[in-house]
């Protein structure tokens, strides 16, 4: 075969695969990136799959938690009784209280009502210090807001003491609106 005639065929040829690979080439990039994204999600899914067990104990851990934690809740205020431990832990501590506000909000967590007290506390700070860890000890569920401490007078301190103490929440919980169609009669006698 004469070479003068392959050589217009092969530079069609060739001009053919550059222009295949012309109009391939940014799909194969695009595919190429998109493999590697694939791969970059499938290996954090294989560790969150991984992971699964270990956070479905801890779940269970904290659904137990915090069912014991709402058991352990007051089913009302008692703030008499809140008062009277609040009181008698100062006394035994050399603090003294004053005046008291109580402000009742809805709380975070579902079921639970949260009960802000503002108290006004004096004392030395080592015996407000001890006061506010001695509360903290209390069986009944404290959190602490905030303190704000002043100098007084003779080395004693002032300030406000902000606490909350929980109870379940007596307002019964709604149930979820349903998402069920209901039927709808069409037509026919009644």
């Amino acid at each position: 075969m004469n070479q003068k005639a392959l050589l217009p065929a092969f530079a069609v040829s060739l001009l053919g695969v550059l222009g295949v690979v012309k109009v391939t080439w940014p799909m194969v990039q695009t595919a190429r990136t998109e493999q590697t994204r694939l791969r970059s999600e499938i290996d954090r899914l294989s560790a969150d799959a991984a992971a699964l067990p270990v956070e479905q104990q801890r779940e269970a851990e904290l659904r137990r938690a915090d069912a014991e934690l709402q058991q352990s809740l007051p089913d009302s205020e008692e703030l008499p009784r809140v008062l009277d431990t609040l009181q008698l832990a100062a006394q035994r501590l050399g603090v003294t209280t004053g005046k008291l506000s109580r402000t009742v909000r809805v709380s975070d967590v579902a079921g639970v009502t949260a009960v802000d007290l503002d108290l006004d506390i004096s004392g030395t700070y080592a015996r407000t210090q001890a006061y506010v860890q001695t509360i903290a000890a209390l069986p009944r569920a404290f959190t602490a807001r905030g303190i704000s401490l002043s100098a007084g007078d003779d080395g004693q301190v002032t300030g406000v003491l902000k606490l909350t103490t929980y109870t379940r929440d007596s307002t019964p919980v709604k149930a979820p609106p349903s998402t069920t169609p209901t039927a709808i009669p069409t037509g026919g006698t009644p």
